[in-house]
């Protein structure tokens, strides 16, 4: 068994931990490596990803994981995973990842945008307090949500929100028709949001910030888990 020294790659994402306040940068100067205390250091990467790939040092020569597992007859095939440490200061952007059958489509029809062809299935080991948010809330809570807050319609829009308050009901949820429907509008409320002028979204932040904390002092009501993320 042959244990080879990796020399991985960083990424410097603007969201991650500045200098020595992130172990990525930690663990580099372990390794005697040299870190710039000014920059974010986010990812560290383990694996053979072309936008940020590992080296190995064979015989005084530095080549790349990937040619070393060409070169050696014991590992049939290249890596299909990407090992990261993750040190995080803010908030990750929204990420949606393609299936196996798509991701090979669009990295043969883009390569320059979708580097490889492996889909995306991600498990996430917590090493200090983390906090995630996966998938979409139930479809008839998102409703719930936007009669609630006028801020969240008004992002939606009336249009949006009056086929959504007329249309669905739980009583019908079976329905085949119904439930292909519930997913486009879902799509359609999405993307309304995440393409949602930048100004507009402040606006409306900000809005829903000064009510929520105008609520508090005059104790109107106890804030939900919701009004308590924002």
């Amino acid at each position: 068994l042959n244990i080879c020294k990796l020399e991985c790659s960083v990424q410097n994402y603007d969201w991650g931990k500045i200098g020595l306040n992130s172990i990525i940068a930690q663990l580099l100067i372990c390794s005697n490596l040299p870190i710039q205390q000014q920059l974010p250091y986010a990812e560290y990467w383990f694996g053979t990803h072309p936008s940020g790939p590992s080296f190995v040092n064979l015989n005084n020569e530095k080549i790349t994981l990937e040619k070393y597992i060409e070169l050696n007859s014991n590992l049939k095939e290249n890596l299909t995973f990407l090992l990261k440490v993750l040190s995080i200061a803010k908030p990750l952007s929204i990420q949606a990842h393609p299936d196996k059958k798509l991701a090979k489509q669009l990295n043969e029809k883009y390569p320059h945008i979708y580097k490889d062809p492996n889909h995306k299935p991600e498990l996430v080991v917590a090493l200090t307090q983390f906090e995630a948010i996966c998938g979409f809330r139930d479809f008839y809570q998102i409703i719930n949500e936007l009669k609630r807050v006028p801020e969240f319609a008004q992002l939606v829009g009336n249009d949006i929100c009056t086929i959504l308050f007329n249309e669905y009901n739980e009583n019908n949820e079976n329905n085949e028709n119904h439930i292909l429907k519930k997913k486009q509008h879902l799509k359609l409320l999405f993307s309304t949001i995440m393409q949602q002028n930048e100004l507009i979204l402040k606006q409306q932040l900000q809005q829903l910030i000064n009510r929520l904390n105008e609520q508090q002092l005059q104790q109107l009501q106890q804030l939900s888990n919701s009004d308590n993320l924002v």
